[in-house]
């Protein structure tokens, strides 16, 4: 998790209108992918909201990927801890 990442996607709800900073206690669900995840937010005002907790960039399919997966899967080679076909 990267918290200044989180922080800044805490922002303004996005709802109609709404004007709400996010609140962590809110959280009723998380979706994970490797060390990265989506929150699902409710908002008072009744709106959810998807939240990333890192950094992602487009992988060579045009996906969105955790930067944090890529670093580790490059540390993961670097240090010979997996087998490159």
């Amino acid at each position: 998790m990267e918290l200044s990442t989180l922080a800044n996607n805490l922002s303004i709800c996005g709802g109609k209108g709404c004007q709400l900073i996010q609140d962590l206690r809110n959280i009723f669900g998380e979706t994970r992918s490797g060390f990265g995840s989506i929150l699902s937010i409710r908002c008072s005002c009744g709106e959810v909201n998807k939240r990333k907790t890192c950094n992602t960039h487009k992988s060579m399919e045009s996906r969105s990927v955790f930067d944090v997966n890529s670093k580790a899967a490059a540390a993961m080679i670097h240090a010979g801890s997996s087998q490159v076909a």
